[in-house]
């Protein structure tokens, strides 16, 4: 494909930069008063019993990141730089299961590279971000979920299945624009502007940007607010949609063009919570997605689960997880493939704190029709992840 514009960004230079701009300004400031440096080292052992029977697989992520704050080293007040250092390495365990969702949600090819990029500026209730982003980090995500290592809990995979390179997320971010802003007392909206295509979708060791009419944009957007008497307790609506029409459907069949889109909604809720700490208790969560049904292996989707805060301990930290995730194979495909209906995943998670720098969590799934293939049988994953990290 000829490209109007390539911009290939290395991450030696951008190192370099950022140990330049983390000089201090002042003779009295110091990096640590400037920058908030984060190292998080993840590593998984995954054991998992398919139709290709008894494999092993163990997928591992570094994380650097450093947050600056623009009013301290600049004056820019409001203020902030992201510099995001991202490492996968080991094997992942989707290949052995043949799935359609995923089943680990660090598992990606092995790469170094800057995974964001960004500086934003705030004012009043509002903010405006640029750079290379992940729309993850912000949109479509549910904090009760997080316990678990299922891909879906993470982003909805009718959202995560669209875009020639997926969408600007884990492994693969893009360049653009994101407008966030509160209203009232508990209200946002938020928008996003990106790069239709992520990165070089046929090289993923380096971090690349490109920049063509071509690829067109995806833009989403989100609105929610949060209700009832819990700080936790939370509402959204949102959805996205690709600029660039497609000419091929989910089975690369020639279509009249038309554009990519889909919505999500999701809903958490506190159930219970302690007296001694307002976040400890049960939470649960639900959330519904769709996706064009021609363009999209996955029609719909339907996530829901609880969690414990402060599981089997007095840290509100620990964290016990009982959901599901079921992704609803579109018609057209299940027509042409002779597919099952669905694959379901469920999974039974406990995220334990041992101490600052360590956290352990054990996580049991099983996913039903993998791939929603009848060849496949049920599949049972058993994880271990480690996490350790360290702040400056």
């Amino acid at each position: 494909m000829k490209r109007s514009r390539l911009v290939q960004v290395s991450l030696t230079s951008t190192v370099i930069a950022c140990l330049c701009l983390a000089t201090p300004v002042h003779a009295k400031d110091s990096i640590p008063g400037i920058w908030d440096i984060d190292l998080v080292y993840t590593g998984d052992y995954v054991q998992s019993e398919s139709s290709v029977g008894s494999q092993t697989a163990t997928p591992s992520n570094v994380d650097i990141t450093f947050l600056g704050d623009m009013e301290q080293a600049l004056g820019w007040k409001g203020g902030k730089l992201l510099i995001y250092i991202l490492g996968n390495g080991g094997t992942g365990p989707s290949q052995y299961i043949d799935d359609l969702q995923g089943v680990n949600n660090i598992e990606a090819p092995e790469a170094w590279k800057i995974y964001e990029l960004w500086y934003e500026h705030s004012w009043d209730d509002s903010s405006l971000l640029t750079g290379l982003y992940d729309l993850n980090s912000e949109f479509d995500i549910i904090k009760s979920a997080a316990v678990f290592l299922h891909p879906s809990f993470g982003i909805g995979p009718d959202f995560a299945q669209s875009g020639i390179n997926g969408p600007s997320i884990f492994p693969t971010t893009s360049f653009g624009f994101r407008y966030f802003t509160e209203f009232g007392e508990r209200a946002f909206y938020r928008v996003t502007v990106l790069d239709g295509v992520p990165g070089d979708p046929f090289q993923n060791q380096a971090t690349h940007i490109h920049l063509t009419t071509k690829e067109g944009l995806l833009i989403s957007m989100e609105a929610g607010s949060g209700y009832g008497s819990s700080e936790h307790n939370k509402l959204a609506v949102g959805g996205w949609i690709y600029t660039k029409p497609k000419t091929v459907d989910a089975l690369d069949n020639s279509i009249s063009p038309q554009q990519n889109l889909g919505f999500y909604a999701f809903t958490e809720k506190q159930f219970t919570r302690e007296a001694a700490d307002a976040r400890q208790g049960w939470m649960g969560f639900v959330r519904l997605g769709i996706a064009d049904p021609v363009l999209n292996v996955i029609g719909s989707y339907v996530g829901l689960g609880v969690n414990y805060y402060g599981a089997f301990s007095d840290n509100s930290e620990d964290q016990f997880g009982i959901g599901m995730a079921k992704a609803n194979v579109a018609g057209p495909y299940r027509t042409a493939t002779g597919s099952d209906a669905s694959e379901t995943a469920f999974e039974i998670s406990y995220r334990k704190k041992i101490n600052s720098y360590l956290t352990v969590t054990p996580d049991l799934q099983y996913i039903v029709n993998p791939g929603a293939d009848p060849a496949n049988i049920d599949a049972t994953v058993i994880s271990v992840r480690f996490e350790l990290s360290y702040s400056l």
